[in-house]
């Protein structure tokens, strides 16, 4: 009898360590088209005949500190 009360209380002590966990949120920061447009990180591309403005993500947070920094500060407060 204490070998299935003790069993039952080390299962029960285990299940609530796995659940106690708890898993940070996953947040995609990226800039607004206006900023990507204002600072010159647009690519232009010709889609059957209009000209599309697309912003270059990539581009902007490779080589402007302030959004890395922008980045950090939200990563900070998460």
């Amino acid at each position: 009898m204490k070998q299935k009360l003790l069993l039952l209380l080390m299962s029960a002590l285990l299940t609530n360590g796995i659940f106690a966990q708890a898993k940070k949120p996953t947040l995609m920061v990226v800039p607004s088209d206006v900023w990507c447009s204002t600072n010159g990180y647009m690519t232009e591309y010709d889609n059957q005949g209009n000209i599309m403005n697309v912003p270059d993500y990539q581009k902007a947070l490779q080589t402007n500190m302030d959004l890395k920094l922008a980045i950090a500060k939200i990563n900070d407060l998460m």
